[in-house]
Parts: structure tokens; C-alpha cells; sequence
């Protein structure tokens, strides 16, 4: 054991670990500008590894500490130094183990006791009839690393759920494939308005709009719409106006009487009077399913999160659209005798306390559109403690309250709402600040120390210079002697 500690706190393994600890910050910036952040998190940031070393640099210190003799009056300068690293790496472990980051929005007039964490979750919900049960598990996926996981949630009706990962799809597009049990129909319609031609897929049951033109398919949401109803093989349409109808390709024209019933076909034309729009029946699909697909657009879209859940020895894969990000949304699966929802996304964490928005204020720069700065007047509202304040919250001015930081981020785009960024970090924040200042007082008093190891060097380089000075007079000396003799 003693072998073992001599090894820890020597000098070599101190080079050793500063050495691993610089090569694994190169490491960490090569890796996220070829990847992303998240693969160099999971990689070398979050990795138990580098918490290792973490856990072993503060063991060496400790060592050194001792190994040096730094408890004393003489060196107290280097106590302090090393004790600030030791505080620093612990403040670092307390944030990624405890603190968390979020984002509140609030529209004028309204208020809010919840956030949107910035880490993305698999929030599972489920019911066996008797008894709720939540699961939660943050998820990170890397380019690069291995994602897999897996949920078990056992239930105490309907026995045991297994949710486990398949694959994972950052830029998730849709696709359709027919001839699925169980599926849905939709429809490829063919939407022209003024000589341009849109093409649009409804599903059973949407309503869509076309240049704010309401079309719904099964849908009667809307008595103003463009009303397409009926099976895959019978299709019927109607509208609060007459449609004039064109068989293609004669165009032979025919009438649909207003609010009654026509039949809807292929190779016609339907133009409804004053909406200013014509509609073709592309394609019927029929037992349709959606299958997501990776993108290469270079558009914001979400991500695709595909499981497979097992229940009662009976497998199904279901896919979750969401991400980093985005607000769960939760995707209901029918399971023998059990209510499951599954979501994707931001996880829901609700305050002990209000913000209420007063008001938002845009100011911008003269004679441009171009925004100079923007602030929230909100009130603060506490009714555990009785507390209702009042407080402006701008660039560079936090509200902070019961462990929270509350920053001015960002706004809705009407101006009518605020978005929030909010950190819950007080313990982590506070013990990393101890550190920096302990690092600081170091510094100062290893300048003022006159037993310090600043002192000491800047003492051998005196000597050094002096021993630099009486070499060169000397050898001048000797030159002039020479000269003298020659």
C-alpha cells in the first residue's frame, strides 16, 4: 500500500496526469469540430474515465501536499494554490452531478412556475390500471459511441416492460410505405393557385392548410374547409360553396351543388367558387405507415428516436420524433391492458415559486430594425414564504433566487413573450468561486512570501546574473592581461 501511494504522489505521476489531462483537451476540440459537442462529452467530458482522472489528480495533490511539507507558515502560498485545484475539481463534480440548466417562456400577462431542462430525456409513463409510473433517463447520442441502452419498468398488474434502444436518426425526415397492417390512408393531392402548383400529403383524420385555405380529410374541425370524406375506395367531397368540377383530360365541367356531396376521383379537376385554388387527387395510399429516414437537408429537423418495446413476450418498434431541444411530446402505445406514453425531448421541472411577466421591453438601434438591448419586468412570487417582488432582469443583470439564476436569453417573436435561461447550480457555482479565490490569494501571497518558490528562483537568478557578472569581468581581466604580456 505504501508502494502503491509513493507511486500516486510522486512527482513523474503528477507530469503523468497533467500530460493525460492536456492530451484529452486536445482531444476534446479535434472531436467536436469533426463531430459535435455531445460526442465529445461522451467521449471524453462525461466519460468515467476522465472522472478518474479527476479523482486521481486530486489524490496527487493531496500527496503533494505531504510530500512537500505544505502545511507550514514558509510554503503556505503552495498550500493554497494546491488546495484551490482540489476545490476547483470538486466544484466541477458537484455541477455535473447536481446543478442543471433550462429555459422558461412567458408570454405578457402570464406566468410560470416550470422550466424545460437543456438535457434531453426519455420520459416514460405508464399505467396498469391501478398505479401510475414515471421513468426518466437522460439520453446523449454521439456520432461515434456506442448509444444503447435499456429500460426495464416493472408494473405491479401487468407485469414487466422492457424498453430498449434500436437506432437513432439525428435529422429525421418522413417516408411512407403501403401495404402496412394496421395503417392509415392518406392522400397525395395536387393544390394550384394562380399557375403555381403545391403538392400536399393529408392523412385520415388532418386538417391542412394551402395558402390559408383550410382542407381536411375526415376532419370536421372546420366548417369553412374544403371537406374530403369517406374509405380508400369511396371517396366523396364537399364544400360551403358550389365546386366546379373538370374531367380530365376533355375538361368536360361539371358542377357539385353547395354543401353536398360529390364524388372525389382521380383525373378531375376541383376548383370550389372564391377560394381561388384547384385540387387534384394525385394518389390514394392505403395502409399507410411512416418510416423516418436520415436527412441530408441542411434544415432544423428533429431527431428520430427508435425503441423497442417488449410486453407479455409480444415485440413492437415504435419511433419517437423529438430531441434536443424540442418540448416532450408524448406518443401514446397500446400495450396489452397498460396506457404507455413515451416522449423525446425536454424534460418538464417544475419551481418551488412564479415569475410573472409584467412586461417585455425591445429597445433598437437608431433608424434600425436591428435590437439594442431587451429586458422583462417580472414579479416574483412565493406563497410558502409570502413573497411577491418585483424585478427587471436584463443583459447582465441576473435575477438570482433559492439557488436559481434567472438570465435574459432570448423573445418571441411577436415581442409579447420573454425567454428565460435559467441555472440551478448555487453549491457547484459557489465551491468553484471558493476555489478561484483561494487561487488568487495564492498568487498574491506567493509574490508577497519572501519564503515562497517565486523568492527562491528569482534568488537564483540574482545569483545567477552575479556569477554571470564576476565570469565576464574575469575573463575581461584575463584578456587584458594578455594584452599587457603580449
Amino acid at each position: 500500500m505504501k508502494k502503491l501511494l509513493k507511486i500516486l504522489f510522486s512527482p513523474r505521476t503528477t507530469l503523468g496526469l497533467l500530460v493525460i489531462f492536456a492530451i484529452a483537451m486536445a482531444a476534446a476540440t479535434f472531436i467536436e469540430n469533426t463531430y459535435d459537442t455531445i460526442t465529445s462529452k461522451l467521449l471524453i467530458y462525461n466519460a468515467k474515465w476522465f472522472e478518474i482522472l479527476m479523482v486521481l489528480m486530486i489524490l496527487n495533490f493531496i500527496g503533494s501536499i505531504q510530500r512537500y511539507n505544505l502545511i507550514s507558515w514558509k510554503k503556505i502560498s503552495g498550500f493554497i494554490f494546491h488546495t484551490a485545484f482540489i476545490i476547483i475539481i470538486i466544484g466541477a463534480g458537484v455541477t455535473r452531478y447536481i446543478g442543471y440548466e433550462g429555459r422558461m417562456a412567458i408570454r405578457e400577462g402570464a406566468s410560470s412556475n416550470f422550466i424545460y431542462s437543456d438535457d434531453t430525456f426519455l420520459s416514460v409513463r405508464a399505467n396498469d390500471g391501478v398505479k401510475d409510473y414515471a421513468v426518466d433517463k437522460r439520453l446523449a447520442f454521439g456520432m461515434i459511441t456506442n448509444n444503447f441502452f435499456e429500460i426495464e419498468l416493472e408494473t405491479e398488474q401487468k407485469g414487466a416492460i422492457q424498453i430498449s434502444y434500436k437506432d437513432y436518426l439525428k435529422k429525421a425526415e418522413e417516408s411512407f410505405v403501403e401495404g402496412q397492417e394496421g395503417g392509415f390512408t392518406m392522400l397525395a393531392l395536387t393544390i394550384s393557385v394562380e399557375g403555381h402548383k403545391d403538392e400536399m400529403l393529408i392523412k385520415d383524420g388532418e386538417l391542412l392548410y394551402n395558402h390559408n385555405f383550410p382542407i381536411a380529410f375526415n376532419n370536421n374541425s372546420r366548417a369553412d374547409a374544403l371537406k374530403i370524406t369517406g374509405t380508400a375506395d369511396n371517396l366523396s367531397i364537399s364544400y360551403p360553396a358550389n365546386i366546379v368540377t373538370s374531367a380530365m383530360p376533355a375538361m368536360t365541367e361539371g358542377l357539385i351543388a353547395k354543401d353536398s356531396l360529390g364524388a372525389f376521383t382521380r383525373m378531375m379537376l376541383y376548383q370550389p367558387e372564391q377560394s381561388g385554388i384547384a385540387v387534384v387527387l394525385t394518389k390514394v395510399y392505403q395502409n399507410t405507415a411512416i418510416k423516418y429516414v436520415e436527412s441530408s437537408s441542411e434544415d432544423n429537423l428533429p431527431g428520430a428516436l427508435i425503441l423497442d418495446v417488449v410486453h407479455n413476450g409480444k415485440s413492437k418498434e415504435v419511433t419517437i420524433i423529438g430531441g434536443p431541444g424540442y418540448i416532450e411530446n408524448f406518443h401514446n402505445v397500446a400495450l396489452d391492458g397498460i396506457s404507455l406514453k413515451l416522449a423525446y425531448g425536454a424534460k418538464k421541472i417544475f419551481l418551488p415559486f412564479t415569475l410573472q411577466l409584467n412586461k417585455f421591453e425591445l429597445e433598437r438601434y437608431a433608424g434600425s430594425m436591428s435590437p439594442s438591448s431587451y429586458a422583462s419586468e417580472v414579479t416574483l412570487i412565493d406563497p410558502a414564504k409570502g413573497l411577491m417582488e418585483k424585478h427587471r432582469i436584463f443583459m447582465n443583470n441576473v435575477l438570482d433566487y433559492n439557488g436559481y439564476r434567472f438570465f435574459q436569453s432570448s423573445y418571441d417573436q411577436d415581442e409579447k413573450g420573454t425567454i428565460l435561461s435559467v441555472n440551478h447550480d448555487m453549491w457547484g457555482t459557489w465551491i468553484t468561486y471558493l476555489g478561484y479565490t483561494l487561487m488568487i490569494i495564492g498568487f498574491i501571497w506567493t509574490l508577497f512570501n519572501p519564503h515562497s518558490r517565486y523568492w527562491d528562483l528569482m534568488s537564483r537568478i540574482k545569483q545567477l546574473r552575479q556569477q554571470r557578472k564576476e565570469l565576464t569581468l574575469s575573463i575581461v581581466a584575463l584578456l587584458f592581461t594578455a594584452g599587457i604580456f603580449a
